[in-house]
């Protein structure tokens, strides 16, 4: 049998039968969970405490009924204090979150792209347009530069042979030769004679 509030108050001292009031139902629905939590440390305290002096007494040979009734009521007074303690969890968590409201996590709207101006796509497009290569010019040749073909320079040689005058004439080479020696043959004669008739007045000179 549970110990009824009659025999508490005939058991306990006065700041335990204090306790033993604020475990009741009617008392431990206004308390805190903070309060209640401190009543369930001393509640527990004080049932270790003659429950170790219920087993002292049953060594030694004394009766410990008392003792017993006590352990007994701070045993009960703990359970109340801890029901009452979940109960005052409860309660809290059902005032932060009411009931039929869920919390809205809101999600956070991406930044708009910034759009480029007209500016800088423009300054975008000259500045590709500076990268790019300018195109490699085709060479152009006229008409009087083309190189002539074989068969071009082939009757040029033909005809320069047959005049007398082409590169491969030796006719022409030795010609241009031969009179190439005989004026230098002339202009030494002259040079020489000269020379000598100025040698031979010079001493008719020294003579007179």
């Amino acid at each position: 049998m549970s110990i009824s509030i009659q025999k508490a108050r005939v058991l306990a001292t006065k700041p335990e039968f204090t306790l033993f009031r604020a475990s009741l139902p009617k008392t431990l629905r206004t308390l805190s969970a903070a309060a209640i939590k401190r009543d369930v440390t001393r509640a527990r305290n004080l049932r270790d405490k003659y429950r170790q002096l219920a087993k002292k007494q049953a060594r030694s040979g004394k009766e410990g009924e008392r003792t017993h009734l006590k352990a007994q009521m701070f045993d009960e007074m703990l359970e109340r204090f801890q029901m009452g303690l979940k109960d005052a969890d409860k309660a809290a968590k059902k005032k932060a979150t009411p009931p039929g409201r869920k919390k809205v996590v809101r999600k956070k709207k991406a930044a708009p792209k910034k759009e480029s101006t007209p500016k800088k796509k423009a300054a975008s497009k000259k500045k590709a347009v500076a990268t790019k290569k300018p195109a490699a010019k085709k060479k152009t040749t006229s008409a009087w530069f083309e190189k002539p073909t074989k068969k071009k320079g082939a009757a040029r040689k033909k005809a320069a042979k047959k005049r007398g005058t082409g590169p491969t004439s030796k006719k022409t080479t030795d010609a241009v030769k031969r009179s190439q020696i005989e004026r230098a043959g002339r202009t030494r004669k002259r040079t020489h004679v000269s020379a000598r008739g100025r040698r031979q007045q010079a001493k008719r000179d020294r003579k007179g």
